[in-house]
């Protein structure tokens, strides 16, 4: 076997093992869900946040409105809401498998409560954190 012919062959072996390797992951550790964008509101229209912060804050009820990249199949989002320190709620959305996927989650809160909202992936790894200034 030649130098050339020797080369070949040991990419091409690399590339078999490298093949094998990955199939041997699964798809959702290959998935990156990430974080695009969000807002607090007070409401969410046609799939879009209506007020802002401090509609929220005067409502009480306060909508995370959010935008996630998910380059895997469909998966799912923990919305933690935090509420003065506290878990307070745990709501659970699908995430479709999309560059941007749009959802809100809503929890009625006290108008001077300090909220922090947490996201988290499937896997309960923080993706994103946000409070809601008092």
């Amino acid at each position: 076997m030649d130098r050339s012919s020797a080369r070949s062959f040991v990419v091409l072996c690399f590339a078999a093992v490298m093949a094998a390797v990955v199939s041997l992951v699964p798809a959702a550790a290959l998935a990156e869900l990430r974080f695009v964008r969000g807002q607090f509101t007070d409401r969410v229209d046609r799939g879009q946040p209506v007020g802002d912060a401090a509609a929220a804050r005067s409502s009480g009820r306060i909508t995370f409105w959010f935008v996630v990249g998910n380059s895997g199949p469909a998966t799912n989002v923990t919305v933690v809401w935090r509420i003065n320190g506290n878990v307070a709620r745990r709501q659970s959305l699908d995430v479709g498998s999309t560059p941007r996927w749009r959802t809100w989650a809503s929890h009625r809160a006290g108008r001077t409560a300090q909220v922090v909202v947490e996201l988290l992936d499937a896997e309960g790894h923080q993706i994103h954190t946000a409070t809601l200034a008092q």
